[in-house]
């Protein structure tokens, strides 16, 4: 019988990045990644921030104090 001692580790695979070469040949990502960013469903972030704040047991008001009021909402006032 097996014991975690003698088992295999398993093998980390090396993460491969999506980058492009500038003109000096070194790797970049910020001409990939920025446009996605900026696109972004900022409304959307928030809301899964918030919920994952939530489950980790912050309070509504310090949840707030970290990304604001929800959208259509005025800051605490506390």
């Amino acid at each position: 019988m097996p014991t975690s001692a003698s088992r295999k580790k398993p093998q980390r695979r090396k993460a491969e990045e999506f980058f492009y070469l500038d003109q000096e040949d070194s790797r970049q990502d910020s001409g990939l990644h920025e446009p996605i960013l900026e696109d972004g469903d900022q409304d959307a972030a928030h809301a899964v921030s918030r919920e994952v704040m939530a489950r980790l047991g912050l309070s509504d008001a310090e949840i707030e104090a970290l990304v604001g009021p929800k959208s259509g909402e005025r800051a605490f006032q506390g």
